[in-house]
């Protein structure tokens, strides 16, 4: 399937991901695209904080979903 990842300056990125993998995976695949290190990530998907160690389809998240990308300023 297909995520898209959204920043807070309204970039978007996209992922081929399957449901099985963890955030943490998508976390990984973020910072090899972007940059940004995987402790920096928050991510946001229907209102909820989704945690490295839970799957995707744990989210119920589907094909083309959007899930917001928020920074913190933090180091690892």
């Amino acid at each position: 399937m297909i995520v898209i990842i959204r920043d807070i300056c309204a970039h978007n990125f996209t992922f081929k991901v399957k449901d099985t993998d963890t955030i943490k995976t998508l976390k990984a695949m973020i910072e090899l695209k972007t940059g940004n290190t995987t402790c920096s990530q928050r991510l946001i998907y229907n209102g909820q904080n989704l945690k490295d160690s839970r799957k995707i389809v744990d989210y119920n998240i589907r094909d083309y979903s959007v899930i917001h990308m928020i920074l913190t300023i933090t180091g690892c």
